[in-house]
């Protein structure tokens, strides 16, 4: 009988729901805990779906996280983030999360953020990038015969080890002078990873990398661990 009565008060409590209380909660809970699993932001933005009654016994179909300008390591900023979560289990006590069957995720990192975490993880600002549609134009100055000679290589990325992206050149100029291999290739081992994503808080796996002007969007998958 006592099941019964606290089953009944739970309906009565999803059904009052009805103005939006339940979700909105929730969705504030999880939103607070997200700089301590994925890292501050200028903002995040919770959206939660599934059955309501579920939700008050901490179960959720899925959850979709939208975050901007997200600090996801000391000198990497995503200028957004879009994280989708299948079969999500959280704390209903303080809305923490406690389990995610599955996660994709899509990354968006501008050039300026690629270029400040270069410079900041390499300690030269001899190094630049500039994204072009499908391809990436390296600027850097090695020194040839005692002189620091400016060198524009490009190329395209290529996601290595699941969760790095590296430069691969294809052409380089030095002015009308052939360059030599060795100067690309020491120039190339300073430049890359051009981005690692294995600083991040929570393990992923990227799958598909596209590069437009001015920015590079990657896709793959996440593992969250609580």
């Amino acid at each position: 009988m006592k099941k019964l009565v606290f089953l009944f008060c739970i309906c009565a409590l999803v059904i009052g729901c009805s103005s939006g209380v339940v979700r909105p909660k929730i969705e504030d809970g999880i939103k607070a805990a997200l700089p301590d699993y994925i890292g501050p932001a200028k903002n995040y933005d919770v959206t939660v779906a599934g059955d309501e009654l579920a939700m008050v016994q901490g179960k959720l179909a899925k959850l979709i996280i939208e975050g901007q300008e997200v600090k996801a390591a000391p000198d990497l900023v995503i200028a957004k983030l879009w994280v989708e979560m299948r079969d999500v289990r959280f704390n209903t006590s303080n809305r923490t999360l406690k389990s995610v069957d599955s996660t994709d995720i899509r990354a968006t990192i501008a050039e300026g953020a690629i270029n400040h975490y270069i410079e900041e993880s390499r300690g030269s600002s001899d190094l630049s990038v500039a994204l072009l549609p499908d391809k990436i134009l390296v600027h850097f100055k090695p020194t040839v015969a005692g002189y620091g000679v400016p060198l524009a290589v490009s190329g395209k990325a290529e996601i290595v080890g699941g969760d790095k992206v590296n430069f691969i050149a294809d052409s380089a100029s030095l002015g009308r002078l052939p360059v030599p291999a060795y100067v690309v290739n020491k120039g190339l081992d300073l430049l890359n990873p051009v981005i690692d994503l294995s600083v991040m808080k929570f393990p992923v796996t990227l799958k598909e990398i596209h590069i437009v002007k001015g920015s590079t969007e990657v896709k793959g998958s996440a593992v969250f661990k609580f």
